[in-house]
């Protein structure tokens, strides 16, 4: 037994150190550089070990941020697997114009001495076209100042078959462009696969960016010192880690991170003896309410509580962004864009756009489903009856004067001589519902 224990601990003592050493940097790219306020910004990250320059597995969470000197404009998590990762960041109506840096990061890097966030990061011109608001960074200029890419130019490709093709189309594909206006028409007797990419330049500068190349080459060398000036933040290997701290009077207390029409996210931990409880999720992806619950005995406890924020939201020097320059050459762009912005903000969809792959299921891996369909079942009219009637794997007993649920794990009969022991986990919309707040039981 000494023998086994002392292997764990080594193997523990060699994670710790080989987590010590990583050093992770990530790098983010977008869809253009420069944005209407209102619109989406479409982001692919990448997350490398800085010591080799091959993708990093060891993240989960990648935090994206827009900076200004003002703070932070907008904040998004974004999940990795493998080092890869995709997602949106909507730009509010109400941003002021100006030049913006993205930076990313993991958890990793917020346990770093001096750590620099901006170093290989991205400008993002923002326009606000429904408000005059500005940063102190924009300089107008002469309305006659000219400005490279006022004509619009259009390029077009055509792929067919896997094979690319230049400007010359698939046999029987003819392209022509009227205006601002492209037409294609296949003049042969067969179809044709091909996929057609456009893309537009317009008069809105877009501010120098690192590529790819750039970055790794920026970042290549850099090595890690752990801060030991405060708490070190958890290495967010198998999802976010979602901390709250409420009153430490809970201390030792069940809580339960949910999510109402989740079905299989739900999240336990204990309340440790400062009030900080961390929850480590998966699959919880987009705008969701959640719903957070301390299995108390008293359910009409008023308690406060925080949410830890895993965002760093660096400071930004006044001369960290560049001058952004605007002058009336822009106007018609400017115009074009808002128009289109709106009219996608009004009658967008997001069902034609694919996500990642979810994380195996947990919870449930594996697992067996008995299905209940409870609208099928008209003849009583309260659920515990429903239940007591049809549903033969839950038993409801009184143990202490209290309404118990038991599980049978079976369904022979000697299974009904060995109920599971303790309380049922009882879900309704995919939020817990505690044994001493189950009324509906009674």
């Amino acid at each position: 037994m000494k023998k086994i224990l002392f292997c764990a601990f080594l193997m523990l003592a060699a994670g710790f150190s080989a987590v010590a050493g990583l050093v992770e940097r990530t790098y983010v790219c977008t869809d253009r550089h420069s944005y209407v306020a209102g619109e989406d910004v479409f982001c692919s990250v990448f997350c490398f070990d800085g010591g080799s320059g091959s993708l990093s597995d060891f993240s989960s969470v990648a935090y994206v941020e827009l900076i200004s000197p003002e703070g932070s404009a907008v904040r998004v998590k974004m999940a990795l697997q493998d080092g890869r990762g995709a997602g949106r960041l909507r730009l509010p109506s109400t941003l002021p114009t100006g030049n913006y840096r993205l930076i990313a990061y993991t958890a990793l890097n917020r346990n770093e001495e001096d750590m620099d966030y901006f170093r290989g990061s991205r400008v993002i011109s923002v326009y606000n076209t429904l408000s005059a608001s500005r940063q102190e960074s924009v300089v107008l200029d002469a309305a006659s100042a000219a400005v490279a890419g006022k004509d619009h130019s259009y390029g077009a490709a055509v792929e067919g078959k896997g094979r690319p093709y230049g400007a010359a189309a698939p046999a029987g594909l003819e392209l022509e462009q009227r205006g601002d206006s492209l037409f294609l028409r296949n003049s042969g007797t067969e179809c044709l696969d091909f996929c057609l990419s456009l893309s537009i330049s317009d008069a809105l500068p877009d501010p120098e960016g690192p590529g790819l190349a750039d970055f790794l080459e920026a970042r290549s060398g850099d090595r890690t010192t752990l801060r030991t000036d405060a708490k070190l933040s958890i290495p967010e290997y198998e999802g976010e880690i979602v901390s709250i701290r409420v009153p430490a009077m809970y201390s030792g207390v069940t809580a339960v991170l949910s999510g109402p029409g989740l079905r299989n996210d739900i999240y336990s931990s204990t309340v440790d003896s400062t009030g900080l409880v961390s929850f480590y999720t998966g699959n919880i992806y987009g705008d969701r309410d959640l719903v957070f619950e301390l299995n108390s005995r008293d359910v009409n406890d008023d308690f406060s509580l925080e949410v830890l924020s895993p965002f760093a939201s660096p400071e930004l020097d006044r001369d960290g962004v560049p001058e952004l320059h605007l002058n009336g050459s822009v106007a018609e762009d400017l115009k074009r864009r808002s128009v289109a912005m709106q009219i996608s903000r009004h009658f967008g969809i997001d069902e034609y756009m694919d996500s990642l792959q979810l994380r195996p299921d947990l919870l449930f891996k594996g697992g067996t489903m008995t299905v209940y369909e409870m609208d099928d079942y008209t003849r009583f009219p309260t659920m515990r009856e429903t239940i007591v009637e049809y549903v033969r794997e839950v038993h409801i007993r009184r143990q202490d004067g209290e309404p118990v649920l038991k599980l049978v794990p079976g369904k022979s009969f000697e299974s009904y001589f060995s109920m599971l022991g303790g309380n049922a986990l009882v879900r309704v919309d995919g939020v817990p519902v505690w044994p001493n707040t189950a009324g509906c039981w009674t």
